[in-house]
């Protein structure tokens, strides 16, 4: 149904949206680093607490051990990883945080719900408390990026349009001005400082 509607629609099978060429970029490796680590696009960045899998990276490898496939839903993550950082757009156009990492949110939320039961059966008690109060602070984070500033600063969404990050992607690597903690002083100050850079 939907090939036909696309070729009624746009004269052929499938909309630009979904042929290879999306996938023609030469900069995978700015997209790869960004997907995971840009202040205003990472998946790190905006979900903290999924460095867990990092630091106990010895139970990561022990989960997947135990459960071969579990690395199923691995391979998703990473595979979706590596096509969207192949986009020439990868970093969702005027979007706040991990836009395109959405597709794979049920396998990773699936692998850490496992890796923290997994973490709470074999550790101990201080290395527990430890975990606790990591998962408590990086949890504590993600909410006031992606709930309180996300939902309810304006400035975030001004962030993508001034300058325009279509025209000016290297502003995603910019930790002087990372999108979550943009407000109007932030804004008129990145504004000038752009405006000074160009005309000089």
């Amino acid at each position: 149904v939907f090939a036909v509607f696309s070729l009624f629609e746009f004269n052929q099978i499938l909309p630009d949206y979904y042929l290879p060429k999306r996938l023609s970029s030469d900069t995978f490796w700015t997209a790869f680093y960004g997907n995971i680590f840009s202040p205003s696009r990472g998946l790190l960045i905006f979900s903290p607490f999924l460095f867990l899998f990092l630091l106990n990276i010895k139970d990561t490898f022990n989960i997947l051990n135990d459960d071969k496939t579990l690395i199923l839903f691995l391979s998703w993550i990473i595979l979706h990883l590596i096509v969207i950082s192949k986009f020439p757009h990868w970093w969702a156009g005027w979007s706040y945080g991990p836009r395109f990492m959405t597709d794979v949110l049920p396998a990773i939320f699936l692998l850490f719900v496992i890796h923290i039961s997994y973490s709470y059966r074999e550790k101990s008690s201080a290395q527990k408390n430890i975990i606790s109060f990591f998962l408590i602070l990086t949890f504590s984070i993600a909410v006031y990026f992606n709930f309180a500033q996300g939902l309810y600063n304006k400035y975030t969404s001004s962030w993508n349009s001034a300058p325009n990050i279509d025209k000016y992607p290297e502003y995603l690597f910019d930790w002087n001005y990372p999108q979550f903690f943009h407000n109007q002083d932030r804004h008129i100050k990145r504004i000038r400082e752009h405006n000074f850079k160009i005309n000089s």
